[in-house]
């Protein structure tokens, strides 16, 4: 399918211009004139791409691209609260967006829904713009009379995931950029400094120290062979990236960062976080239970609590209770099972699985607080262990050399 820009008089002998949705030129015409509209100029839009190809802007990354989905989400569930039919509803809501990508996406689910498919069905062409929790909760909200309702949790849902996003990403901001920096001083230190000075000692004619030695052979492999250093740094993570992709290798190492010591706990909550949100989004919006926990599993990013997930849809469908199931995997911590076991009891589970995603998020926050922290004065002592040790490095064959006059 392609998006074409038409201008064309209608029977009343205005002009009209607009996009419509078609497979080729020909159909786009023959569309027209059914409506009744005389074409008079026609041009395919080049700057959406067809169904078929993933819809990915390049400078649009997924943070931003989750943004305009938000703000779309909101605008849209404001019109159609207010009362303002659906296709009316997309028609002004794509007048204001600002992502040009997204707003001819936009048009061609209004000429879709105008043609009468469901909303849901229009969304699904757009895998990259709208997940599978969006056009669930959708089309619960298009099944039940809840669409303004349930596009007011979406908004409320992505814009809580920006943010959390935003605060986890500020927060290792400053550790990346400590080790980029101590990246390039021992880069310096070992291609340029080291070799000016230790170049001395080369005409000494004597048996210089071990950890003298040891520097200056780094410096050299640093100095001459830089080129395949930064080859093979990039084979490595290209490699790494590769095996990660493949489902066992990626299990194995959701696995170790859950048990990691400091980075753990972390990783823990954050995913937590994710599965309570989703999972309370979903119910909140009348969906079942086993259809909410089979769609948070796919959501969630860590393979390892994502199985967990998933052989509860199983154990939970033959008469299990939730908490109990979750239990048994010894994955879940105490706390997630207790708030779950009091939802259960008391129908409010949903209620109960939000403000356990809220109080998740604020652990990760006071979480990554204490992390920089505690790598600051890491990575400055690790720095000042590798300058230190380059220094004796050199001092070593100067001392030796005093003793020696003396």
């Amino acid at each position: 399918m392609a998006v074409f820009h038409y201008e064309a008089l209608d029977n009343y002998g205005n002009l009209q211009n607009g996009l419509i949705h078609a497979a080729d030129s020909v159909e786009a015409r023959q569309r027209l004139r059914q409506k009744g509209m005389h074409v008079s100029a026609l041009s395919e839009e080049t700057g959406v791409e067809s169904e078929t190809t993933r819809l990915l802007v390049p400078w649009l990354g997924a943070a931003a691209r989750k943004r305009q989905i938000a703000i779309f989400a909101r605008q849209l569930g404001t019109l159609v609260n207010a009362g303002v039919p659906l296709v009316s509803a997309l028609a002004s809501v794509e007048e204001q967006l600002a992502d040009e990508n997204l707003k001819k996406i936009i048009v061609r689910i209004r000429e879709r829904v105008s043609e009468g498919l469901d909303f849901s069905e229009c969304l699904r062409e757009y895998p990259d713009y709208f997940t599978s929790v969006f056009l669930n909760l959708v089309r619960t909200g298009e099944l039940s009379g809840n669409l303004e309702q349930n596009l007011f949790y979406l908004a409320d849902y992505l814009e809580k995931q920006i943010d959390f996003q935003d605060k986890f990403k500020a927060a290792l901001y400053y550790p990346v950029f400590m080790l980029a920096l101590s990246g390039v001083i021992i880069f310096f230190l070992l291609t340029y400094m080291v070799p000016s000075i230790t170049g001395i000692f080369n005409d000494w004619g004597q048996e210089l120290p071990a950890l003298t030695r040891g520097l200056m052979w780094l410096s050299d492999i640093f100095r001459d062979y830089w080129y395949l250093l930064i080859l093979g740094l990039g084979a490595l993570y290209e490699l790494v990236r590769r095996l990660l992709r493949r489902p066992a290798y990626r299990l194995k190492w959701d696995k170790i960062k859950w048990r990691l010591p400091i980075w753990g706990p972390l990783e823990q909550r954050r995913h937590l976080a994710a599965f309570s949100r989703t999972l309370g989004l979903l119910l909140t919006s009348g969906m079942p239970l086993l259809r909410g926990l089979e769609l948070t599993s796919k959501m969630i990013d860590n393979l390892m609590l994502a199985e967990v997930v998933k052989n509860a849809v199983v154990k939970v469908s033959q008469g299990g209770s939730l908490a109990r199931v979750l239990r048994q995997s010894k994955v879940v911590p105490p706390l997630v099972l207790q708030m779950i076991a009091t939802g259960e009891e008391s129908g409010s589970l949903e209620e109960l699985l939000l403000k356990t995603a809220d109080f998740y998020d604020h652990e990760v926050e006071t979480a990554l607080v204490k992390f920089t922290s505690l790598l600051e004065p890491v990575l400055i002592l690790v720095m000042a262990i590798i300058v230190g040790t380059a220094v004796v490095a050199i001092i070593l064959p100067i001392m030796e050399l005093n003793q020696v006059i003396s």
